[in-house]
């Protein structure tokens, strides 16, 4: 009777770690995307600028959303000072109406896009979020062209 209970409670453990499993995004295969960070300024505002280039052998496809909307949420952005502490990001007001469609990579091809940090961020240090010695991270959603949007990639933490 014991050994019957103890089964049927791993046989449960087991189901929930899998339907958890299957509405959470797996991690991308480091393999897959390179995606480097950097400061930038476009019309006189601060920037992180983003560079996507798809390092596997298969067809890449990223929402257009994450990458010609600036003040889109997503592609969502972490931010550290130079200590290690998160910076607060508030959530957004206004959102635009989503773009439609995807942008596909070919293996070897590159995208460039950017996010408008003033609009997601508190401004410290007069104006500029980028304190020396800051670190960001991004995260956003793609997946093979011929399959489901079944992929998430995480940046490594980058130093500003």
């Amino acid at each position: 009777m014991r050994l019957a209970l103890t089964l049927t409670l791993k046989r449960l453990r087991l189901l929930s770690l899998l339907s958890l499993a299957a509405f959470l995004p797996a991690t991308a295969r480091a393999a897959d995307l390179a995606i480097s960070l950097r400061r930038g300024l476009v019309d006189a505002r601060p920037t992180l600028n983003v560079t996507i280039v798809n390092q596997s052998r298969n067809l890449v496809c990223i929402r257009k959303e994450a990458l010609r909307n600036p003040y889109s949420g997503e592609m969502q952005v972490s931010l550290r000072d130079a200590f290690g502490s998160a910076l607060p990001v508030p959530p957004s007001g206004f959102l635009d109406p989503p773009l439609q469609g995807a942008m596909r990579l070919r293996p070897g091809d590159s995208v460039r896009t950017y996010v408008f940090l003033d609009s997601r961020l508190p401004l410290p240090h007069h104006g500029s979020p980028f304190p020396d010695g800051m670190s960001a991270r991004v995260i956003f959603r793609y997946g093979y062209c011929d399959d489901v949007w079944s992929w998430q990639a995480v940046s490594t933490r980058q130093r500003l």
